[in-house]
């Protein structure tokens, strides 16, 4: 993992992970004030973007363990793969019980 604090276009960045071919990109996203987006990141809350062997994904998502579902997901399916992403996470938590 590598560590960084630079400006992202929807945020701060502050680390990406490589695993094999995936890249997720831990970033803080500016605030939204009266629906506007601000130029101040918001400290408190983390998001998660991905990339399959370096080429953006284009997507961003609340939590890690969906990020990597997601790219891998997407790897194996491609386009049309939110709907199984959103399946395989609820059965996780539905297992867990959570």
């Amino acid at each position: 993992m590598r560590t960084v604090s630079t400006p992202f276009p929807w945020g701060l960045k502050t680390a990406d992970m490589e695993i094999g071919q995936y890249t997720v990109r831990a970033f803080h996203p500016y605030k939204v004030l009266n629906g506007r987006v601000t130029s101040e990141p918001d400290q408190e809350v983390t998001h998660y973007h991905g990339y399959i062997d370096g080429k953006d994904c284009n997507e961003t998502w609340v939590s890690l363990d969906e990020a990597l579902v997601g790219l891998i997901v997407r790897r194996n399916v491609g386009l049309n793969h939110r709907q199984i992403n959103e399946h395989f996470m609820a059965g996780l938590h539905a297992m867990a019980g959570t």
